[in-house]
């Protein structure tokens, strides 16, 4: 270009002449024959630079800096240490004063921003030195945090590491670092963003889950060195939301829409003299048109055009009515007054465009040019009333600059074949639309869980992974909102579930228990009715639709323990009423035995589920599909260490609030501050009572509630298996466990175990340590053995369940024996530790009330101690930590309410206690409760305890009921001894039997029974009221069944029961 290019204003005749443009940096994408100055998207620009592009691109750029800047240090001395260090590393460091320089030259040189008039106010943030991604994301909250300002923005870029050979670039995968979700139905139907549907795709593929909302944040992804996307929630506090109200127009604020305060530009790379920044991302202000003309009523966005005109009452059959117009100013005008209301930063179209004239023609005084894009310079709303409308610009390339790179996360974990971006296009339409006929054909599939340890959880989420092959499935908690509607609009309802105590549903599943119970009784008496009466429709405060199971086709498996009388009841309570309801039932009910092969079981049944399922609902599908979809339950975890790891983290997560998230439940510091033995027998385990205290509240609880302990693993365990680890990731530093499916695939979290503790802690508080090794395991131990003899053996063990059973009931090893029995096995931690269960809570009914006891909350422990089948002395792991501290000593644990098992309202009506050793524990808070209803004048009815223990010595508490019964409360205890001498040998529910007729009577005046102890004596108590009730009620064993279901739904009859 030998001559300057003149440019005219329209409006005024003025005319500028550019000769800046000779310095472009490349050649325009128009040429002699044609002007593709109107395409939106140009092609990538982030190919790496060769050593000799560098070298002329700093050159350039050292030119620039010298000659604005005019620094003290000599420019050639500058270019002899750069030209060193490209010889020496392929590139060089820029000083942070040239790379500031840099960064707003580059805004300087954008052609397509309106915003550049204050350029040279550009803050930097330079984290270069920032290498993985936890790190980066602590950066970015910092960037939002600053540039945001309260809402007085600040323009900010953050600089990350510029590219080196052989490493992965710094990414930032996210367009825009704050934007909003979109997800896209099986009909089309997008909820949400559509310019962000398939980012989220994405994010959903790397394990993000958002809530199906309109403006939901997507989690910013990131990749530090290792390459490998890493997602973050974005905190809300940070992300700021600006609710969208107009000022009258009530229409536009029905819709309550909002938009985010910092536009914040994330996926673009920063060039500064050859030397490329791939994470540099940049925030502003918005410019009220580009929210309320682009991202709300573009077709391709948020489309409100139509919908906001048919709102506004508007005639949008009629172009003539310009009622697009009208929409798009009264969506403006709310936009500016929102922002403006919200005191965030904001300008509109019109003052920006003055403010870029006035900006331009400085800039061709200064430097005698400014390259700006038309179509982009010009706003979208205003036309020919805008002054930038009518000045002719000039589009020219210059460096600095910031250019437009490829999507990593369209090409990850992708083969790197080229192809045209014609032939991509074409095949993402293609494949886009097969998928699109293939997920409208699709039936719906829920899974429901309900769990007291996560197993069912577990097993419902493998069950998901096998339909989701061939449907639509997805995993739902069993107290999910409007479950049943959940239920109707499903084609199968899969249900995994264990049992509670003495046959009764999980805790999360009761609400659900009892909407079905509601539903059965309403069944039993539409079929009394006489056929003339009309049908009556059965709903609960949930909204059950009549017709809820109509078409169900479900399968039900329970979950249980042999070692319980009722193995896995209320499972077989589900599928029973669910078929009885008019639910089509897939399979018989599965059952997994906790203490046979449960695992196999379940995928044997899940299996059979999924090829029924396919058959009644006729399925389209071939024969290999179909085996490729039953091998996902094949498929073993792999044994390669390279698919487990340790990462380190920012951020170190308190032990507490770990525990808090593992568990759910708010954990507190206890501090055991008292400790007493309840009996002295020298050849029987010890029964304490401990007092613990909350150590930064007083605690509030009823009788009845429970205690959490969260038990930790003794530290001659833990030595002993570290002996094992390969490699050990540093003690003293925040980790997280991640694994992956694939070489290729991304690393994801370990579900069940937190982010941010230490090693330590991690092996002391999650890590548990004592069941035996799963069979997967072993065949990851026989995999690191180094010893052929001990390999053989643990690959046998994990491939026939027959030895694996024989080898288990022998030796009940756990990790810490087995590995003790094959010493040649040594392992990454990441890789045994990501295939071990995590310790749960110990919950202990609370033996105490907080008027008596003050700030400590009492507990009757019974400890658990016996010679393990190594020959070694073993405590239970909460046990024995209770045991052995000393006062003073403190446990991570919490309170919970346990509103089921309660004291009547009425303090005058009379109850009765039955309890066998450490059992009593929640009833010496129910005697001490009536003696304080005694002194507060209250006259509570009779308390009767039947206990049952060894011997005389063995009766807890005695005292203290001795003491109450002296002071007038109306309590009585009967005690049965099964091991005293000269005594007759007797259990609690012969003593209750004895008493029939006051038992009866109890009833009979509308007492309540309460039940606490093992399962066991429970049923044999159980049983009893029935047989007491069948007496006096001449009726047979279903109806006083029936009668005792009653009780326990009023309250009646209560039950705490344990293993």
């Amino acid at each position: 270009m030998k001559c300057p290019v003149s440019i005219e204003n329209f409006a005024n005749g003025e005319t500028l002449y550019d000769g800046l443009a000779k310095q472009r940096a490349r050649k325009a994408l128009c040429d002699g024959e044609k002007c593709l100055g109107s395409l939106m998207n140009q092609k990538p620009q982030n190919k790496p630079f060769t050593s000799e592009e560098i070298q002329d691109k700093a050159a350039d750029f050292m030119k620039q800096y010298y000659e604005e800047n005019k620094p003290n240090d000599n420019l050639e001395a500058r270019m002899e240490e750069i030209t060193k260090q490209i010889e020496e590393t392929g590139t060089y460091e820029l000083t942070i004063e040239e790379l500031n320089f840099g960064a707003q030259t580059a805004w300087r040189n954008a052609a397509r921003c309106p915003a550049r008039v204050i350029w040279k106010n550009l803050n930097l943030f330079d984290y270069r030195k920032v290498e993985t991604a936890d790190e980066m994301f602590e950066a970015i909250k910092s960037h939002m945090k600053l540039s945001f300002n309260g809402g007085k923005i600040k323009p900010s870029i953050t600089v990350f590491r510029g590219r080196k050979p052989g490493l992965d670039d710094p990414r930032v995968w996210n367009g825009l670092m704050i934007s909003f979700a979109g997800y896209q139905d099986e009909d089309g139907t997008i909820v949400g963003d559509p310019g962000n549907v398939d980012f989220t795709q994405f994010c959903e593929s790397l394990g993000w889950k958002g809530k199906g909302g309109m403006f939901d944040f997507l989690p910013v992804v990131l990749s530090g060195p290792d390459g490998v996307p890493h997602w973050y929630e974005i905190p809300e506090e940070l992300a700021k939301r600006v609710p969208i109200r107009h000022p009258t127009n009530e229409n536009i604020n029905s819709l309550k829409l909002e938009w985010l305060g910092l536009p914040f530009v994330a996926g673009m790379m920063l060039e500064v003299g050859g030397v490329q920044f791939p994470a540099s991302p940049f925030s502003g202000w918005y410019t009220g048109a580009e929210i309320a003309t682009r991202d709300f009523l573009d077709v391709q966005r948020y489309n409100l055009l139509e919908t906001l005109g048919r709102k506004m009452g508007l005639d949008t059959n009629n172009n003539s009515s310009l009622w697009k117009d009208k929409v798009s100013l009264e969506l403006n005008i709310a936009v500016l007054q929102s922002y403006q209301q919200a005191g965030v930063s904001i300008v509109d179209h019109y003052t920006q465009s003055d403010q870029f004239l006035d900006h331009m023609k400085a800039e061709y005084q200064t430097r005698g040019g400014c390259p700006a894009d038309w179509v982009w310079i010009v706003p979208p709303q205003g036309g020919s009333l805008v002054s930038s409308y009518h000045q002719e610009m000039a589009n020219y390339h210059l460096s600095p600059a910031y250019e437009y790179q490829d999507k990593p996360w369209m090409r990850y974990g992708k083969k790197g074949t080229k192809k045209s971006l014609k032939a991509v296009s074409w095949m993402l339409l293609f494949w886009n639309s097969i998928y699109k006929k293939l997920l409208s054909k699709r039936q719906k599939v829920s899974i429901f869980y309900a769990t007291e340890t996560g197993t069912s959880k577990k097993f419902a989420t493998s069950a998901s992974q096998l339909f989701q092959t061939t449907f639509d499935s997805k995993v739902y908690p069993i107290n999910t909102p409007n479950v049943f509607t959940l239920i109707k609009e499903s084609k199968v309802a899969i249900f995994v579930t264990s049992t509670f105590g003495n046959g009764e549903p999980p805790t999360m599943a009761t609400g659900f228990d009892n909407k079905l119970g509601e539903l059965m009784e309403g069944l039993k008496e539409e079929s009394c009715e006489l056929s003339l009466t009309p049908t009556k429709i059965y709903s609960t405060e949930d909204f059950v639709p009549a017709d809820w199971i109509k078409n169900l086709h479900f399968g039900v498996f329970a979950l249980g323990s042999k070692a319980y009388p009722k193995f896995a009841e209320f499972g077989k309570h589900l599928d029973s009423s669910l078929y009885t309801l008019g639910g089509e039932r897939l399979v018989s009910v599965g059952l997994g035995d906790e203490l046979g092969n449960q695992e196999g079981a379940f995928k044997v049944w899940v299996k059979q589920t999924f090829l029924t399922a396919c058959e009644d609902l006729n399925i389209e599908t071939t024969n290999l599909k179909m085996a490729e979809a039953i091998n996902l339950m094949n498929k073993a975890p792999a044994v390669d260490n390279s698919f487990y790891r340790w990462r380190v983290m920012e951020r170190k997560t308190v032990l507490n609030e770990a525990l808090g998230i593992t568990h759910n439940a708010d954990i507190k510091n206890m501090t055991l501050t008292r400790r007493e033995k309840l009996h002295n027998e020298p050849n029987e385990s010890p029964t304490l009572l401990v007092s613990l205290s909350p150590c930064d509240l007083k605690p509030i609880y009823e009788p009845g509630d429970h205690m959490g302990v969260c038990p930790q693993n003794e530290d001659d365990d833990i030595d002993m298996l570290l002996k094992y680890f390969k490699n050990p990731p540093p003690d003293n530093q925040p980790l997280a466990l991640e694994t992956k499916a694939e070489l290729k695939a991304p690393w994801l979290p370990v579900d069940s175990y937190p982010k941010g503790v230490s090693f330590s802690e991690l092996l002391h508080f999650f890590v548990d340590i004592r069941p035996v090794p799963s069979q997967s395991l072993l065949r990851i131990l026989s995999e690191n053995a180094e010893n052929s003899q001990e390999k053989e053996t643990l690959s046998e063990l994990s491939k026939s369940f027959d030895a694996y059973s024989k080898w288990k009931n022998t030796h009940d090893a756990g990790i810490v024996e087995t590995l003790s029995m094959f010493p040649s096995v040594k392992i990454c931690s990441a890789t045994i530790i990501s295939h071990l269960p995590t310790i749960k809570p110990r919950r202990y009914s609370i033996a105490s009330t907080s008027e008596w006891e003050g700030s400590d909350v009492g507990l009757v422990v019974g400890v658990v101690d016996y010679v393990h089948k190594s020959g070694k002395q073993r405590f239970g792991l909460a046990t024995g930590n209770l045991a052995k501290y000393t006062v003073g000593s403190v446990l991570p644990g919490f309170l919970r309410s346990e509103t089921g098992f309660r004291l009547p309202e009425d303090p005058k009506k009379p109850v009765m206690l039955v309890a066998a050793g450490s059992g009593i524990s929640p009833f010496r808070g129910f005697w001490m409760k009536r003696g304080e209803q005694l002194q507060a004048g209250k006259e509570p009815g009779k308390t009767v305890i039947y206990f049952g223990c060894r011997n005389k010595n063995m009766n807890l508490l005695k005292e203290e009921t001795d003491r109450l019964a002296q002071s007038g409360l109306k309590i009585e205890r009967h005690v049965a001894y099964s091991q005293e001498p000269g005594v007759k040998k007797e259990y609690v529910q012969d003593k209750v039997w004895d008493d029939f007729m006051m038992v009866y009577k109890m009833i009979k005046d509308d007492g309540a029974i309460y039940v606490c102890g093992k399962v066991k004596m429970a049923q044999a108590v159980q049983d009893v009221l029935k047989r007491v009730l069948e007496k006096f009620l001449r009726i047979d064993g279903e109806d006083a069944e029936k009668m005792i279901l009653k009780m326990k739904k009023d309250g009646r009859y209560q039950e705490d029961i344990f293993g």
